[in-house]
This record gives structure tokens, C-alpha cells and sequence, in this order.
């Protein structure tokens, strides 16, 4: 049962995020973003980031009115095949770029996750019974 828990809080203490639109003109220099390409931007990155390209994850490092320079983690197709980075940087035009949302993280989605870990540890804690720290004699009835 301990070992269950112990997964169970290091998952959650990762919380869950969400990518949720920017309403500024920029996030914060430092912060988790996704710009999503325009077709163009597809079409215009291929050579760099790879063909059919829809999406960029990343840390961003700067921002003008024209770019925004990222910290690659992940490169996104638009088949959903990710290809991992290792934060090599790169700058992307603003004309290139169709939407742009910052990772945040999901009060609700975590709460949930949450409830739902205590909810298994609650199970397997009435499932495994008095079997790791019941009576010293296990399931015998007491002597007559």
C-alpha cells in the first residue's frame, strides 16, 4: 500500500496543466508556451522543423512585435507525432504564427486527479484489510 501511495503523490505532485490562449501580446519572458503555426508558417519551417509541422512547445525566451524566441522542448505534426527537442532555440515570425497559449496549471483537472488518487489509495487500504498491520495473529480467532 505504500508504494501505491508514494507513486500516486509524485504523479500528482506534477499537477495537471492546460494550454489556455495568451490575452496579452506577449506572456512573461520565461514562461511554458505553444505557438500553433498558420499554414504558411507550416510550409515556411519545414526545412528546419520538419514537414507538416502544427505546433511548437517551448520556453520563451524574447519577444518583440514581430517574433518570439523560444526554447524548443517539443515540435508537434499535424498527424500528433511529437518530436522531442532539447531547447535549442529558435525564432519564430508573428506572420507564421496562428495562436499562441501559455501551459498553465488546471486547478480543476488537479483536484480531480486527486480525488481520484485518494479514492485508490482509499480502495486499496479497505481491499488489503487487516492484512499489513492487523492483530498479531493475522486472520485466527482469539483463543477460547
Amino acid at each position: 500500500m505504500r508504494p501505491l501511495a508514494i507513486v500516486l503523490v509524485a504523479c500528482l505532485a506534477q499537477g495537471c496543466y492546460a494550454y489556455i490562449p495568451v490575452s496579452t501580446a506577449s506572456p512573461a519572458v520565461g514562461a511554458n508556451v505553444r505557438a500553433t503555426l498558420t499554414d504558411s508558417g507550416t510550409a515556411a519551417l519545414s526545412g528546419y522543423l520538419g514537414a507538416r509541422i502544427a505546433s511548437v512547445d517551448g520556453r520563451l525566451q524574447s519577444s518583440t512585435d514581430s517574433s518570439l524566441t523560444l526554447a524548443v522542448a517539443v515540435v508537434r505534426s499535424r498527424t500528433a507525432d511529437e518530436s522531442f527537442w532539447k531547447g535549442e532555440r529558435i525564432t519564430l515570425r508573428r506572420d507564421l504564427i496562428a495562436t499562441v497559449e501559455q501551459r498553465r496549471l488546471s486547478r480543476p483537472r488537479t483536484a480531480l486527479s486527486l480525488g481520484g488518487a485518494l479514492a485508490v489509495i482509499a480502495t486499496a487500504a479497505v481491499v488489503s484489510g487487516g492484512k499489513n498491520g492487523g492483530s498479531p495473529g493475522g486472520d485466527r480467532p482469539p483463543p477460547r
